[in-house]
């Protein structure tokens, strides 16, 4: 299993090639997150929504 940062989670929504290219070529296809970076998406999604 490989986990994914905030970063790395927010490149791949972008749809960055890079990121895409490199779990694609993951042996392993199981890909997930940690609580912690759940919560840093789930916050700035709500920082975006109370700006807007």
């Amino acid at each position: 299993m490989h986990l994914l940062d905030t970063e790395t989670l927010t490149y791949l929504h972008a749809g960055h090639p890079k990121v895409i290219e490199r779990l694609s070529g993951l042996a392993d296809p199981d890909v997930g997150i940690t609580i912690i970076t759940k919560i840093e998406v789930l916050r700035g999604r709500m920082d975006y929504v109370l700006k807007a």
